[in-house]
């Protein structure tokens, strides 16, 4: 989407949900049990479970993908990783 070409950093909230809609969504859902994975994990239930959420083309053609946190990380291991990923999601 050209709103995701123009910004190097999108920050979203439910009055620019519409900002990630695309193809593809890869949503962080951290596995961890630390206080912030379960913090991010809370505010993804309340994101889903706002009807604007349902809206997003991405979300009705069933293409959102849950993530770890490796998608955060900066070293070869997390590119690899990450590159699974992409492999499992965009290649089936």
């Amino acid at each position: 989407p050209s709103k995701q070409d123009q910004a190097r950093g999108l920050l979203v909230s439910m009055e620019t949900l519409e900002d990630i809609d695309g193809d593809m969504l890869f949503l962080l859902q951290p596995e961890s049990q630390t206080e912030i994975a379960k913090e991010i994990r809370k505010a993804n239930e309340a994101t889903q479970a706002n009807p604007l959420w349902s809206k997003l083309n991405v979300v009705q053609n069933n293409r959102v993908y849950s993530v770890d946190a490796h998608w955060y990380g900066a070293n070869y291991l997390a590119a690899n990783r990450i590159l699974d990923d992409l492999e499992r999601y965009c290649c089936q």
